[in-house]
């Protein structure tokens, strides 16, 4: 079984990457963020020296958007099992976007675990939460 732990980038993704043993895989959906007409995605290598720039000279409304479920249930396909972990769902709607993938991922596979984790935390405790997730499959502990 392969198991798999995917975050959206309310998590510190260098972290985790340094501490997850090989046999778990590790994938993040980008939250983005919108200035004007330019859309920046806070995925893998992320430069912010751009969104700066442009927040720096635009004056209208910027404003924030969580991951698709299409992109959370592409993370799901894969793995057999997944701990997904969410911003807290108090300040966006990546929770929800995460669990209509899982619904998403159970109608095609029925068999294949998933289960959403609302962080109700952001940035390092969120990484926390998921350092403990390495912990408890290292330690082969029952998914349920």
């Amino acid at each position: 079984m392969q198991y798999g732990i995917v975050v959206d980038s309310g998590c510190d993704e260098d972290e985790l990457k340094q501490v997850s043993p090989v046999d778990i895989g590790f994938d993040k959906v980008p939250l983005k963020i919108e200035v004007g007409p330019q859309e920046f995605s806070d995925g893998s290598g992320f430069d912010v020296t751009p969104m700066l720039a442009a927040l720096g000279h635009y004056r209208g409304k910027t404003s924030t958007a969580s991951p698709s479920p299409g992109e959370w249930l592409d993370a799901y396909a894969k793995y057999d099992q997944v701990f997904a972990l969410t911003i807290t769902s108090a300040l966006s709607g990546s929770h929800a976007s995460a669990s209509v993938a899982k619904q998403m991922a159970l109608e095609k596979q029925p068999d294949k675990s998933i289960e959403i984790l609302d962080s109700l935390s952001t940035g390092p405790e969120m990484t926390l939460i998921a350092r403990k997730l390495v912990e408890y499959i290292l330690e082969k502990l029952d998914f349920t």
